[in-house]
């Protein structure tokens, strides 16, 4: 059955006082086959949708490795060349674009929750009050010091390496 049969189908007007069973039974096996072809379609598209997904990562995946290498790449030539250096950052300019190369850098990292408490003991001036302890961070940060591979609060000295660890970030390399 076309589009334009089922279109015609539903707009023309049956009387249902006089209608005989074997049309009944013709419009139930109809609605029927109907029903059967929309689980078809249905079937139809789940399977089209699933072979897209599937196209389109294949072609993601290819294209992501294709840009490592060449990200990869570009990077050891921009460390070759002469760059405008900054504190965590280095850049290589181009016509068509820059190679950015995020310098790796230490950083100390918020504790987890379990060690909140702890520092809101050594910090209660950064400590708020609520059902929940809640560390202003920021703030902390600023009296903590890194030296190798230990943290130490400012003031007192006291070591801090069960508390607060301190986090490599890899270099990175962006293209602008």
């Amino acid at each position: 059955m076309t589009e334009e049969q089922v279109v015609d189908n539903v707009e023309e007007k049956i009387d249902v006082e006089n209608i005989e069973q074997w049309k009944i039974d013709s419009m139930i096996q109809e609605v029927k086959d109907n029903n059967e072809e929309i689980k078809k379609l249905e079937s139809i598209l789940k399977n089209r949708i699933s072979e897209l997904e599937h196209q389109f990562n294949i072609k993601k995946d290819r294209l992501a490795k294709q840009n490592y290498f060449l990200t990869t790449t570009l990077g050891e030539y921009a460390k070759t060349q002469k760059l405008k250096k900054a504190k965590t950052q280095s850049t290589y300019s181009s016509l068509t674009g820059n190679v950015v190369i995020k310098h790796s850098a230490k950083s100390i990292t918020k504790p987890a929750k379990e060690n909140e408490g702890r520092l809101a003991e050594l910090y209660p001036e950064y400590t708020s009050k609520e059902e929940v302890i809640k560390v202003d961070w920021k703030e902390i940060k600023k009296n903590l010091v890194m030296q190798g591979d230990s943290v130490y609060d400012k003031n007192t000295g006291e070591v801090l390496d069960d508390i607060v660890e301190i986090a490599e970030k890899e270099e990175e390399i962006i293209i602008k």
